[in-house]
């Protein structure tokens, strides 16, 4: 339904001048813009039009042409109040109007996708007229197809209008006499003084005599009542309310904790007030509890509006040990009044420092005085070979700035195990399969992909002279039969050198303990040598690290690695559930570990 709805509720202050002063109803009355005999009259009812007078009189001259007139001043916040309202009840027909902002108590509305509310445009409009009607307004509506010409026809008379074609908007647009629409008075009597009086009338003008003679806004008026002037609809939608929520997984008694999701959800709500260039005035916390005991509401207010967490939460904390919650919370609701704030609120709020070293450092003190000197510590990189070597965890004495870098690539992020975990055998042990195999019952799920297996193994730096790649697991002849090796993943293809894939620059322990990052990684610390397979016919690899096997080797021309050198294929498996844990075989023990997990 591509129509146009305008809804002009004729003298919108003085209707509110009439709801406030019922008994004055039957008498002709005006808005003025001052309580003073010399104020300008802004609006005028119809009793007070047929005697004459009209918006732009002095009241001292409109009491002059009847002594029965009455006067009112509506407050410029009173009328924006109700426009708001007015605003509200229109957008249950449609979610995108537009109030005038030049004419309080003049909308328009968009009938775009409401054919399925609305069967036809005459429906819709009836509508319209029933919800003003029981607001207790007077409303003349237009439903057409142009924004102008509805508006003046809604402004031609309090009464419903519904078009089905755009000539016949257009013809009853043409008939609208010119003081019902917002002329200056001035460019009204200079039109009258022409013998021009509706709009169709003022259309038959020179554009060009139009702006030469009387002014621009004159000929904005003639360009829009000619539609040669683009002017689309701009929908006003109103802002998200000023609130935060927070629901809790688990009932929250301690008053402590309490404070502390308080604090977060505030900073939030006060990030919003911020961005709208708002200061609370007025904060109002809502605890919810099970259905037995309802609801707490607590209402506070500053000495004046701030942008200061720490002075409302103050205020929160002296409210939470007068009035404490009479039972577990199960949810938080902030609600804020705003007011307008001062640029130098904005600029304390916006410039402020978004982390505290001195609190944090304080914070860290306390844990140490409760936890001894070991309970705070951060993670060091080390060099070795195992990846739970690679790295130790120091006593953390002093926190410092963060200094990020920019420019870096980004990189997946490893978390490991302090300690790696064994995988339960299930089925075949050693045997990876992407066919729904469990790692660990079903905490991570069935295996989707296996990417690897990569060979890692150690001790090579500890030689003088290093064998090349290729030597270190070359491939047996085809007429060496494979050696037999219980629970190990038979490496298909080849072995090849392949490229090491980038370390990542954080690695965080996963254990009871909260995680705490890793600092970046040392350009010194020497890498894995890896060997990857690929997509050649299937050739067995003989085991490294058991002595029965060295003689094999041998023949086969390939370096011989220590017994006591460790030696793991490594791998990803990407998992249903949407993780991907980082594997190893162990080859010493015959048995599959979790060594952590990529992000």
């Amino acid at each position: 339904m591509d129509r146009t709805a305008c809804v002009d509720l004729p003298a919108f202050p003085l209707q509110l001048l009439q709801k406030r002063q019922p008994d004055e109803a039957g008498f002709p009355t005006v808005v003025v813009e001052e309580d003073r005999p010399q104020a300008r009259i802004l609006w005028a009812c119809e009793r007070a039009r047929a005697k004459g007078i009209l918006p732009g009189f002095r009241y001292g001259q409109a009491l002059s042409l009847s002594a029965e007139l009455r006067a009112g001043v509506v407050a410029p916040k009173e009328i924006a109040e109700a426009i708001q309202r007015v605003a509200e009840l229109l957008r249950k027909l449609s979610p995108d109007v537009e109030p005038c902002e030049s004419e309080p108590g003049v909308f328009w509305l968009s009938g775009a996708g409401l054919r399925q509310l609305f069967p036809s445009a005459s429906a819709w409009g009836r509508a319209i007229e029933k919800a003003t009607r029981e607001a207790a307004f007077t409303a003349g509506i237009a439903v057409g197809f142009s924004r102008f010409a509805t508006y003046a026809v809604a402004r031609a008379a309090p009464r419903l209008l519904v078009f089905r074609d755009a000539e016949a908007e257009q013809k009853a647009a043409r008939s609208v006499p010119l003081d019902r629409l917002s002329l200056a008075p001035e460019l009204r009597d200079a039109v009258a003084r022409l013998g021009v009086h509706t709009l169709g009338g003022y259309l038959k003008l020179p554009p060009g005599g139009v702006l030469l003679r009387f002014g621009r806004e004159a000929f904005r008026l003639h360009e829009l009542a000619a539609g040669a002037r683009w002017d689309p609809l701009r929908a006003q939608h109103p802002e998200a309310p000023l609130e935060v929520r927070v629901e809790l997984d688990d009932p929250e008694s301690d008053a402590t904790r309490l404070l502390f999701l308080i604090k977060g959800a505030l900073q939030k709500l006060l990030g919003v007030l911020a961005a709208r260039k708002l200061a609370l005035s007025a904060l109002m916390i809502e605890l919810s509890f099970s259905r037995a005991f309802g609801e707490q509401r607590e209402h506070l207010e500053p000495a004046e509006p701030t942008l200061d967490d720490r002075v409302l939460l103050r205020l929160v904390h002296l409210r939470l040990e007068s009035a404490p919650a009479r039972a577990a919370v199960r949810g938080i609701a902030l609600f804020a009044d705003g007011v307008p704030a001062h640029a130098s609120q904005l600029a304390l709020f916006l410039s402020g420092p978004r982390r505290d070293l001195h609190a944090a450092s304080e914070a860290l003190a306390q844990l140490r005085a409760e936890l001894g000197e070991q309970g705070v510590r951060k993670a060091v990189l080390r060099d070795g070979h195992l990846p739970e070597a690679q790295f130790a965890w120091e006593p953390l004495g002093k926190l410092e700035a963060a200094k990020p870098r920019t420019g870096l690539p980004r990189v997946l992020i490893r978390r490991i195990h302090a300690q790696p975990i064994p995988v339960q055998a299930r089925g075949g042990v050693g045997n990876i399969r992407n066919d729904g195999w469990l790692i660990s019952g079903l905490e991570h799920g069935s295996v989707l992909r296996f990417h690897g297996p990569y060979l890692a193994s150690g001790g090579w730096w500890t030689s003088p002279k290093v064998a090349p790649l290729e030597q270190l697991a070359p491939p047996l002849p085809q007429a060496m039969p494979a050696l037999p090796l219980s629970g190990a993943p038979p490496l298909r293809g080849s072995a090849c050198a392949a490229p090491l894939p980038q370390r990542p620059r954080a690695l965080e322990q996963v254990s009871q303990n909260p995680r705490a990052a890793v600092p970046t990684e040392s350009p010194h610390r020497p890498s894995l040598r890896l060997i990857s397979t690929t997509s050649v016919p299937p050739q067995p690899v003989a085991p490294l690290l058991h002595d029965q096997h060295l003689p094999a080797r041998k023949a086969a021309g390939a370096a011989p690695l220590e017994p006591e050198t460790p030696a793991r294929d490594y791998g990803f498996a990407d998992t249903r559930r949407g993780e991907c844990l980082w594997l190893f075989y162990d080859r010493a023990r015959r048995q599959w570990f979790i060594q952590g997990a990529v992000e």
